[in-house]
């Protein structure tokens, strides 16, 4: 490879003159989760003048067997795909034939010249893979790592080695952090929810709103969308399991950024909130229960670094949540929040898209559980996501999933050792088996993927510096635009 070859935030282009293996290559990138981005309209268009008109731009590449084995026109296809932004490693299908005829050969030899010129074109690797281990011979592997183009024998084993070559090699420097982050920290016990009283603590509320920026991605627009809500409640006991799915019925958002531009946007009587911080409720409450911390608490905290959380505001009395709702406007959530219940929805600690006399009705539902009642505006979906940090003594982690119900239905996660800043965890998510739900195309948009990677990177931080056991947002949802924590459960160090 040269060693002149850093991958950052690239996925891989597949290239083959055959439908049937460009079929096969993407089900199975998708299973392994190696990401093969979209092609950009730039490249699609240069493509169309190299391509046979029977041929369709895209990624997997499928060139067809129309110029298989002209040379310059092999290069100059594979040449233009791999110089997409959003590509790194090329992987070649090459099926090589044994006893070919003379003509057949000349054929063969036209479009392997055609790799080996492409790649001498190239600062990022080639790699050249057959579809069965048996049609990569000997003298053809040679002949390409004279040229410093790996060859792989299989389909999958190309997937595989193209895939690990979108990972940046270890960082010396980030070794050492994660080693001196290691001794700092002591073995903790495993977090297991209280089971002590669920009596409510003094029922004062303040105002938390979100921030008036959420995190963008560069050069997009400042300010922050507003959007707010509730969702399902999550696991204490894991980083990374929990969502009960609740947050698939939010319906509803607000746009108006100048509603988050200050605590005074929405508020009734500013007196009744002016001597408590942000969504302040009983702090005895939180002192003496295995380090637990209420909702609304965990939101304030995660609104202290920069984090867009749903507007809402712990009640007082059913009046007081008439109120609020009212101001807040459109159906909203209504739940529980003590450091008692991390599982809400286990004992019907919420209730979501409410409005009108219903409020009432839901709050006499939820006031005689425990803690203090929150009313939430809902918001309207994005790509729901998991983002969990876990202290332990042998490495801090942070963890990054589909959130919500699909943590527990589907394997795919990405673990990140802290500390991590947000370039590598988008590296990590981007190697997410679902990351084609967040990258977008045919007709969804595309997700905020560098702001999920921001706010992931936040909370990774956040839990190291604050000393907490077990940080577990779930969901979080990934906007085209932005990112809103829904639920947080945090448990400090004990």
């Amino acid at each position: 490879m040269g060693g002149k070859y850093t991958a950052t935030n690239v996925g891989v282009l597949v290239v083959t003159c055959s439908g049937g293996d460009a079929a096969t290559a993407a089900d199975e990138a998708e299973r392994l989760g190696v990401w093969l981005p979209q092609l950009g309209a730039a490249t699609v268009a240069a493509l169309g003048e190299v391509l046979p008109s029977t041929a369709t731009a895209g990624n997997p590449l499928d060139y067809t067997a129309v110029i298989f084995g002209e040379t310059e026109r092999t290069a100059d296809l594979i040449t233009v795909g791999a110089r997409d932004d959003a590509i790194g490693p090329v992987l070649v299908y090459y099926d090589r034939p044994a006893r070919m005829t003379e003509d057949a050969a000349e054929s063969w030899n036209g479009a392997l010249d055609g790799v080996i010129l492409a790649a001498s074109r190239l600062d990022q690797p080639v790699i050249v893979a057959s579809t069965l281990p048996e049609l990569m011979p000997e003298d053809t592997a040679e002949r390409l790592a004279e040229h410093g183009i790996v060859a792989v024998a299989g389909l999958s084993e190309g997937i595989l080695c193209a895939g690990a070559l979108t990972v940046p090699p270890p960082d010396a420097a980030r070794l050492r952090s994660i080693a001196a982050t290691m001794s700092t920290i002591r073995p903790k016990p495993t977090a297991t929810a209280s089971s002590g009283p669920t009596s409510a603590a003094g029922n004062r509320g303040g105002v938390l709103e979100s921030p008036a920026r959420t995190h963008k991605c560069p050069g997009e627009a400042s300010g922050h969308s507003g959007r707010a809500g509730d969702s399902s409640e999550t696991s204490g006991h894991s980083a990374w399991t929990g969502g009960s799915g609740e947050a698939s019925n939010h319906s509803a958002w607000t746009g108006d950024s100048s509603e988050t531009s200050n605590h005074s946007a929405w508020t009734g009587d500013s007196s009744e909130t002016s001597n408590h911080s942000a969504w302040t409720g009983d702090s005895s409450e939180t002192s003496s229960h295995s380090g637990w911390v209420a909702e609304h608490e965990a939101k304030e905290m995660l609104v202290g670094r920069g984090l867009a959380v749903p507007r809402g505001r712990v009640v007082r009395d059913v009046d007081d949540a008439m109120r609020v709702a009212g101001e807040l406007g459109g159906p909203v959530a209504l739940k529980v929040s003590s450091p008692f219940i991390q599982h809400k929805s286990d004992i019907s600690a919420l209730v979501l898209g409410v409005e009108g006399d219903a409020v009432r009705e839901a709050y006499r539902r939820v006031e005689g559980l425990g803690g203090v009642v929150l009313v939430e505006e809902m918001v309207s979906p994005g790509v729901e996501v998991l983002i969990a940090v876990r202290r332990d003594g042998v490495v801090p982690v942070l963890v990054v999933a589909l959130g919500g119900v699909w943590v527990e239905i589907f394997d795919d996660v990405v673990l990140i050792p802290l500390p991590a800043d947000a370039d590598r965890v988008e590296q990590a998510v981007r190697r997410l088996r679902a990351a084609p739900l967040l990258v977008g195309g045919r007709g969804r948009p595309a997700s905020d993927i560098r702001a999920l990677a921001e706010v992931a990177a936040t909370v990774g931080a956040m839990a190291l510096e604050e000393g907490l056991d077990l940080v577990e947002l779930n969901p979080v949802f990934v906007h085209p635009d932005g990112v809103t924590v829904i639920d947080a459960v945090i448990r400090r160090g004990t």
